[in-house]
């Protein structure tokens, strides 16, 4: 069953997520990686840390640091993987990959947290991810553009993997403190690891970077805080695999329009097909 409001929290998510998806593209072609983690993970931080204290400060229950630390270093190895993906493959060939993590994201919350979807929401998420793998595919003319293909794709593949195990984590730790506090935390460790790694390197320098594409930088802070506030918020409502599902259910398709619109991808039948594919899954789910 999914409420109304969790619905719209879910459709809030989904459509922050769309916008810094994009965003992170055009910033990945101009600007190096690592700083460019940093600047979109530490910006949240303080706006979570508003939230969290505009809500009373709650302390965290002694159940929160085993997910929430976990869920934080999955997100240190996500975020940099997901920044080289769509910085070397194409926003609709990518992005679309990450509908695999319904069916993994079920499957950890059935271990984590009993929640077992129906029969027809299981055939709608299957939907979901075959569509998503319908929409990426598709030939490479050359064998650089191959060679860059397959490592977006390893690269995605690993994103899927981290962020199908955080989900669960995330909604243990939101129930154990409050997701104010997990998202200042998941953002924290997401940008401390680029700057220990800057720092061992002696090259912090590189950190400026940012002052050229402060505009970008602004959108995915500003994008990236909403999208995970209203996520982890839904997560209260809706099952964790059923969230995921709906939120790469619509992402996906819509990576296939701004990928033509802002990067002059092409669209063709067998994107088409996947979309239709897709929305039947949503469809399902939804029932």
């Amino acid at each position: 069953m999914i409420t109304p409001l969790g619905l719209l929290l879910v459709l809030g998510a989904t459509a922050c997520y769309s916008l810094v998806d994009l965003v992170r593209k055009m910033a990945a072609e101009r600007m190096p990686l690592v700083p460019l983690m940093f600047w979109m993970a530490i910006g949240a931080v303080p706006i979570f840390l508003a939230w969290w204290w505009q809500g009373g400060a709650p302390a965290p229950g002694s159940g929160y640091w085993a997910p929430g630390v976990g869920s934080g270093l999955l997100n240190i190895g996500a975020n940099l993987a997901l920044l080289r993906a769509v910085q070397l493959g194409e926003l609709s060939a990518v992005v679309p990959l990450l509908g695999l993590t319904p069916v993994l994201t079920t499957l950890c919350s059935i271990v984590l947290l009993g929640e077992v979807p129906t029969a027809a929401q299981w055939f709608g998420t299957l939907l979901v991810v075959g569509g998503a793998m319908l929409l990426q595919s598709g030939a490479h003319a050359s064998v650089e553009e191959r060679g860059r293909h397959r490592e977006a794709v390893l690269c995605m593949l690993a994103v899927v993997v981290a962020w199908s195990a955080a989900m669960p984590l995330d909604k243990l730790a939101s129930a154990a403190g409050s997701e104010a506090l997990h998202g200042a935390v998941l953002h924290a460790f997401t940008a401390l690891a680029p700057l220990v790694f800057l720092a061992w390197r002696g090259d912090l320098r590189r950190l400026a970077s940012a002052r050229n594409h402060l505009g970008l930088v602004v959108v995915l802070t500003i994008g990236g805080f909403a999208a995970l506030a209203f996520q982890l918020s839904a997560l209260e409502h809706v099952f964790a695999g059923l969230v995921e599902t709906i939120k790469r259910g619509i992402a996906s398709p819509t990576s296939l329009v701004l990928g033509a619109f802002f990067f002059g991808e092409r669209i063709g039948a067998r994107k088409v097909v996947a979309v239709a594919v897709m929305v039947g899954g949503i469809a399902l789910v939804l029932l």
